[in-house]
């Protein structure tokens, strides 16, 4: 009986102090400045990383699935030459001085000032994913670091099972969490429609707007996306999601998707990026053919980070699927405007009997990058030459960053020769060719 209460004892103490640290962790977190959680935020996936490397059989399986092809092999030296400037980059990413200024549609261009005096130029950026005042974005990077957990959890198992699993395809890489459901235990919806105030422009009818978001997006920040660019363009958005498996899952599927020439060697892919490509190919085949009715006469597709990657895949399939010379050929080239941001993809190719630029599919096609954004750098920055074309590469003036909401600018000034820019002449409201 004394053992019993004892132990009950213990246990109470036990939770109660837990209860308390909880509440303490809790209240440091929403007390502490934008800059100090992104650096616990770096720590721990640097402490992930450090643990990965003690499960040597998964560690070994992850690298051999990675590295399937050789354009990989030789983005891991990339990597391993610029180490100083992928550490600056993650600094980047949540430095509150690299945020845009979002506080009035001509300002993007202010998004290079340095911050000064405590003040910093995106302190109202009403989309930045990472301004951790707003209680949404809080949960949003709890999630993220719960991805990150339960990634590596699985990857720690694999040193424990006594069958060893012969391929990425045997590894649970789908990591769902309970705030990916509703109370009812249904997904939401995979696509998301940011409609116009009342007090904007009335829809354009022959306009159809796309976007699908990149790497590491809880749906949140995928809405805000959708909405910078319905607030920017005065259009009605659709939107596809693309939901994160957590940063290394979809690092690893970048790291497979990148290059299209050795597509069949892709690594496996998770479940959310399969469906999320799914939907897009639904939704631009849609779009561009609708079932009833008459077509828009555009369809503007952008796309940010892995999105560009699951783009290229289903601009592909629509080349294959309609041979050359086809109605359809015709439809895709005639109607369909394509914008990437941050593109980590080597090429922007297709092949159609030969290598053929996916520019030559579309009316319009723009790639719009940070120099110093080290995806990018992975991909249209280092590779602007293989079916981007140099006429259709738009650089930023010293942007920094990656993220979509926080770092990519949406007008001509902020980029080198952005005044040529279909896309960008099309700001609020304007026509777009």
């Amino acid at each position: 009986m004394l053992i019993t209460w004892v132990r009950a004892a213990s246990l109470a103490i036990i939770k109660r102090a837990a209860d308390e640290f909880l509440k303490l962790a809790t209240d440091e977190f929403t007390a502490a400045s934008d800059s100090a959680i992104v650096d616990a935020i770096v720590g721990i996936v640097c402490r992930t990383v450090e643990a990965l490397t003690q499960s040597l059989s998964g560690a070994a399986l992850i690298w051999r699935g990675i590295f399937t092809n050789r354009t990989t092999g030789n983005t891991l030296d990339f990597i391993l030459n610029r180490l100083p400037v992928l550490l600056s980059f993650l600094y980047d990413l949540g430095r509150p001085g690299t945020v845009l200024s979002e506080s009035a549609p001509e300002s993007a261009v202010d998004s290079v000032v340095e911050s000064k005096g405590g003040e910093f130029p995106g302190q109202d950026n009403p989309y930045d994913e990472l301004d951790l005042r707003q209680a949404v974005n809080q949960h949003a990077v709890v999630y993220q670091v719960q991805r990150i957990a339960l990634t590596l959890v699985a990857v720690l198992k694999l040193g424990r099972q006594y069958v060893q699993p012969s391929g990425l395809g045997d590894l649970q890489m789908n990591v769902s969490l309970r705030s990916d459901f509703d109370k009812d235990g249904n997904p939401p919806e995979p696509t998301y429609t940011s409609k116009l105030g009342k007090a904007q422009a009335p829809p354009r009818l022959s306009e159809k707007w796309l976007f699908i978001n990149g790497i590491a997006n809880e749906q949140v920040w995928f809405r805000q996306s959708c909405d910078k660019i319905r607030d920017k363009f005065q259009r009605e958005i659709r939107g596809i999601y693309n939901r994160s498996d957590g940063i290394l899952w979809d690092l690893i599927e970048c790291a497979g998707e990148h290059s299209m020439a050795e597509l069949k060697d892709v690594v496996q892919r998770t479940q959310s990026s399969q469906a999320a490509q799914e939907v897009l190919e639904r939704e631009l085949r849609d779009a561009l053919w609708p079932s009833s009715g008459s077509p828009p006469e555009k369809v503007v597709m952008i796309a940010h980070s892995q999105g560009c990657l699951l783009l290229r895949l289903v601009l592909q399939a629509l080349v294959e699927d309609d041979p050359n010379g086809s109605q359809r050929r015709k439809d895709m080239k005639e109607r369909l405007r394509v914008f990437t941001f941050g593109n980590p993809s080597i090429d922007w190719q297709v092949i159609d009997g030969t290598e053929q630029a996916l520019s030559e599919y579309a009316k319009v096609t723009e790639h719009f990058a940070h120099k110093v954004d080290f995806v990018a750098l992975l991909g249209v920055v280092s590779y602007r030459d293989t079916g981007y074309g140099s006429e259709s590469v738009f650089y930023s003036k010293g942007g920094r960053g990656h993220l979509f909401g926080a770092h990519y600018p949406l007008e001509a000034k902020a980029y080198e020769e952005g005044g040529r820019s279909e896309l960008l002449k099309a700001v609020n409201g304007r026509e777009i060719a």
